[in-house]
């Protein structure tokens, strides 16, 4: 995807609501666009985490005063589940217990709210974590398959770390698989959008590191890449593996170009 593209959309999408309409106008999947989303989102938290945190008192005064948990998420344009986090806190509770235990909470009214403003939060809540780990589970399904069917033998992650090996792909070749004139040695899967940020922290905590140990790789970005990143000795590429895939790893890839958690 060329960057002029890509700032469009960014700065086109804001909700859950936008990704429909803005895959149609952009001709791209859904899974595209709330990928971008996802990470604007999270950019938006980190430079503005702060900003929450010294207004904690501030904010549970709000809520006391009838604000809800999402109405105070809207002003901070945060993800619900943050807002929960710093209530709680400031409450005197335990995050992780009580979001578990809402059956538990004598406040019926924090109970209630803290149940709606999880299901509403498709970036940050436990449900949403559980999401995006699925998501990229699907990836990595996708890949063993299609090393399968080339007949392939290959080690998964699962594999090196009982090796004890601490620097793990998600595969190790047992033979280099040759990729548009390059010898691969790994791959990686990655259920993300290759924005120059995303590639640059996977650059220095992952790649560089399985450069040194295993040499040349092949990166899936599955939902795209901005087309002037690039990775030396590296072969980048998108959903679009090979120009023939068999029937039913095609099914699967466009169902994971399609998934997002919170759109039905």
């Amino acid at each position: 995807m060329d960057r002029i593209t890509y700032d469009q959309i960014s700065k086109s999408v804001h909700t859950i609501d936008d990704i429909e309409s803005i895959s149609l106008e952009f001709g791209q999947p859904r899974g595209v666009i709330g990928t971008i989303l996802n990470q604007k989102i999270v950019e938006h938290v980190k430079k503005n985490f702060h900003n929450m945190q010294k207004n904690a008192e501030k904010n549970l005064t709000l809520w006391m005063n009838g604000m809800s948990i999402i109405e105070i998420a809207e002003i901070y344009k945060f993800p619900p589940t943050l807002v929960i986090s710093n209530l709680l806190r400031q409450m005197g509770y335990s995050k992780k217990y009580t979001i578990n235990h809402l059956e538990e909470l004598p406040d019926r009214r924090l109970a209630s709210e803290i149940s709606e403003a999880l299901d509403s939060d498709a970036f940050f809540s436990p449900w949403a974590h559980h999401m995006q780990a699925h998501r990229g589970q699907m990836g990595e399904e996708i890949i063993a398959e299609w090393l399968d069917e080339k007949d392939i033998t290959y080690y998964t992650e699962e594999d090196l770390r009982d090796k004890n090996l601490s620097k793990t792909p998600d595969f190790l070749l047992e033979v280099p698989l040759e990729v548009e004139g390059k010898k691969v040695r790994w791959i990686e899967s990655k259920a993300v959008f290759g924005s120059q940020q995303e590639h640059e922290h996977y650059i220095k905590r992952q790649f560089s590191e399985y450069e040194r140990l295993y040499g040349s790789g092949l990166i899936v970005y599955w939902y795209g890449y901005l087309d002037d990143i690039s990775l030396e000795k590296h072969v980048i590429k998108d959903y679009k593996l090979e120009e023939e895939i068999e029937n039913n790893t095609s099914r699967k890839i466009i169902e994971l170009l399609n998934f997002v958690p919170g759109l039905s």
